[in-house]
């Protein structure tokens, strides 16, 4: 039976750092980032036991930043997988 696997990305600097690797190609920010999806059952798949990917949770804000009471301090994505 497969292992149940949520994964947690944090994705803080991701559009910048795939944009400083692909730029060259001549892509616009927005299609540097990486599927959170795709990055997920990636995971699920190289691990070294039978696993099913169930939850994806991305982070795009800094937690420990200081924050409005209407502002989460990290900024919460679920992808449905």
């Amino acid at each position: 039976m497969a292992e149940r696997v949520a994964v947690f990305l944090d994705f803080q600097n991701v559009p910048l750092s795939g944009h400083g690797l692909f730029e060259s190609y001549g892509l616009p920010l927005y299609r540097c980032v990486p599927d959170p999806a795709g990055v997920a059952d990636l995971i699920g798949q190289r691990r070294s036991r039978a696993s099913e990917v169930t939850a994806v949770r991305v982070y795009q804000d800094d937690p420990g930043a200081s924050s409005s009471s209407t502002t989460p301090n990290a900024t919460m994505t679920s992808c449905g997988t």
